[in-house]
């Protein structure tokens, strides 16, 4: 299950996703958001009716007291309030993470991990090993064609095709970015074909690039 963001197209935030589990914690209580206010107002936040609409509603932010009230007033684990398989997006920044590193490192579990570039790109150089193999090219001929074909990397072009894949779960993700590098693969299988020599057509781009980027006289159209 994954939380709505207020705009389009952006991934959602930790007040998100602790909204959305709120609100379906309460209807599960058979709660009325005065109901939900009165149990806050208890426990002394000062809740009215219109500050549950407002936090259910993605209309305001809570504090981490209130977030620990409504941990009181539901009886539920803070985990419980992030509940979900979000990605979730940090202020300020493209960056996003999984719900379940937060959930981990709030309750002890774990830590947040920064992603390991160096792992990143070690990966992202065997990958295009890989590649140019199945085609029977090498590393440096592949990437060349890639950029004469695409403009850009096997994995730009690989990536833009799969899409968003930030809210499908990471073996539907893992499965589509397949069928998207096998669909580059074709692509550039059949512009090698359309090349008398791939290998010199690369040599004859790569010279070329210093003016403009085009195809080779060698490949026919």
């Amino acid at each position: 299950m994954t939380a709505s963001s207020p705009s389009a197209g952006l991934p959602p935030r930790l007040e998100h996703v602790v909204a959305r589990n709120t609100a379906q914690l309460r209807r599960d209580r058979g709660w009325t958001q005065l109901d939900l206010a009165r149990e806050m107002a208890d426990v002394g936040l000062g809740w009215t009716p219109g500050r549950a609409q407002q936090v259910e509603s993605l209309a305001g932010t809570l504090t981490l007291p209130e977030v620990l009230g409504l941990c009181w007033v539901l009886h539920v684990p803070i985990a419980d309030l992030l509940d979900g398989d979000d990605q979730v997006g940090v202020p300020g920044s493209a960056r996003t993470f999984p719900l379940h590193q937060f959930r981990d490192a709030l309750t002890g579990h774990g830590a947040i991990r920064q992603p390991d570039r160096r792992a990143e790109n070690a990966a992202a150089v065997e990958e295009v090993r890989a590649k140019a193999a199945k085609l029977g090219l090498s590393t440096d001929v592949f990437i060349e064609l890639c950029q004469q074909r695409f403009g850009h990397s096997f994995r730009t072009e690989r990536d833009n095709r799969a899409g968003d894949l930030s809210r499908l779960p990471p073996q539907s993700a893992q499965i589509k970015r397949g069928h998207a590098a096998r669909a580059v693969l074709a692509d550039l299988r059949e512009h090698i074909a359309n090349c008398d020599d791939p290998v010199q057509a690369s040599i004859d781009s790569e010279a070329a690039a210093p003016f403009v980027r085009c195809a080779p006289p060698a490949c026919r159209r």
